[in-house]
């Protein structure tokens, strides 16, 4: 059996930039994404992951010549799901290989200290006193309390569509943004 911790894939990570967060999040999001096609039947028992949808190649751009996505189990180990996470009450740091230093919104410096920082972080070159989950990360990383992580799908490989994140933005009444993670092996 592979082991189901997020950080053994490549990832696409959807997460909800900020705002008032519901305490329901995959409650809420199951049947609106479940109506679209983004996901099909549970798998992985009690984890909150789902098979892809009849229209996760529509929601998802996938770029390249020839994408090679295992989308069932019968597919090779290596199969795409797709993961709904519970709220979090407060803002967890999604991170792969590829995470650099996030830079300040406002003087564009790296922030070389961002993995001790606490909340909310003080900008040591331009004063600006900030919420980690708003440097820019440039799709490499977030911060957030909400996500959804679409797993092995390679980094760069796959854009969401403005309608999947028009309906995430509709049900939660939040902004989504997406990132890429790289798998830590």
């Amino acid at each position: 059996m592979m082991d189901l911790d997020a950080e053994w894939f490549n990832r696409l990570l959807l997460y909800a930039k900020s705002g008032e967060l519901p305490s329901n999040g995959p409650g809420l999001l199951l049947k609106p994404l479940s109506d679209i096609g983004l996901i099909g039947e549970a798998c992985h028992d009690g984890v909150g992951d789902h098979l892809p949808g009849d229209g996760f190649m529509n929601l998802l751009t996938f770029l390249g010549c020839s994408p090679d996505i295992a989308l069932t189990p019968e597919d090779g180990e290596n199969y795409c799901f797709i993961r709904l996470h519970e709220v979090s009450p407060e803002p967890r740091l999604y991170r792969g290989r590829n995470t650099k230093p996030p830079h300040c919104r406002k003087c564009k410096q790296l922030r070389e200290d961002w993995q001790a920082c606490e909340q909310p972080d003080y900008c040591g070159q331009c004063s600006l006193i900030e919420r980690m989950e708003n440097l820019v990360w440039r799709k490499q990383g977030a911060m957030s309390c909400w996500v959804i992580q679409v797993m092995n799908v390679y980094p760069h490989e796959a854009v969401p569509s403005p309608q999947l994140m028009e309906t995430l933005r509709a049900v939660s009444n939040v902004e989504w943004g997406y990132a890429y993670l790289h798998r830590n092996d």
